[in-house]
């Protein structure tokens, strides 16, 4: 269930819990955990005492980097470190592109409510052509592999690695960042396959192909979507 409170939407959780959570999530989202007795109203007024603070956080997200919430005319998002306005084109069409400092979305008059979708679909292709280049690096420079490469749009991780499957996942926010960070990401997601913990035989494996690896992991930025 998702309530509007001062023109922030919540998404609030029922849970068998005795008080009342509240949180903003690292792409911006704001969700709030409240007793399955506790009255909506109650809820409410909770939230709005609060508006001040969830404000400030979304404040420090503001510069970005961005990722695609319902895909309207001026809607920013970030490709590959760069921030873009999305611009809505109805010609018949059903492409993405870059143009200057615009993500044209090509659309027909029946296909503008799918625009989200097309959108990301784009980004996922988009994406998956810079993992498979990266992978095939650290392929040939380290001899890693794996087993099979998915796309999810996961909030709080850029990636994770069954360790036995050697099956790895990336999210598709991933694609904000620079290429140098996505070359980390996939290095650091390879390294599990072989080391499992994050321990230190684990980043002395990353160090040893990437020795700058603490600053470009640092540079990761969780994009937050346009409220």
């Amino acid at each position: 269930m998702v309530i509007n409170v001062d023109g922030i939407e919540v998404k609030l959780i029922r849970k068998n819990v005795r008080r009342i959570t509240l949180k903003v999530d690292p792409d911006g989202s704001v969700s709030i955990s409240a007793p399955k007795s506790a009255k909506i109203e109650y809820v409410q007024s909770f939230v709005l005492s609060k508006t001040e603070w969830i404000r400030s956080v979304l404040a420090k997200k503001s510069d970005g980097p961005f990722f695609i919430n319902r895909c309207n005319n001026g809607d920013k998002i970030t490709i590959l470190g760069n921030t873009y306005t999305i611009k809505l084109v109805i010609d018949g069409g059903k492409k993405v592109e870059l143009s200057g400092d615009s993500v044209l979305v090509h659309l027909s008059e029946k296909n503008v409510e799918r625009r989200e979708k097309i959108l990301l679909d784009w980004m996922k292709f988009s994406l998956e052509r810079e993992v498979v280049g990266s992978l095939k690096k650290w392929n040939t420079i380290t001899g890693l592999d794996c087993s099979d490469v998915v796309f999810k749009d996961m909030k709080s991780r850029w990636g994770s690695c069954n360790v036995v499957t050697k099956k790895i996942a990336f999210s598709l926010r991933l694609l904000s960042q620079k290429s140098e960070c996505i070359d980390y990401v996939v290095l650091h997601e390879l390294t599990h396959t072989v080391h499992r913990n994050h321990d230190r035989n684990f980043y002395g494996y990353i160090e040893r192909f990437m020795p700058d690896y603490k600053r470009i992991s640092k540079s990761l930025v969780m994009p937050v979507k346009n409220q």
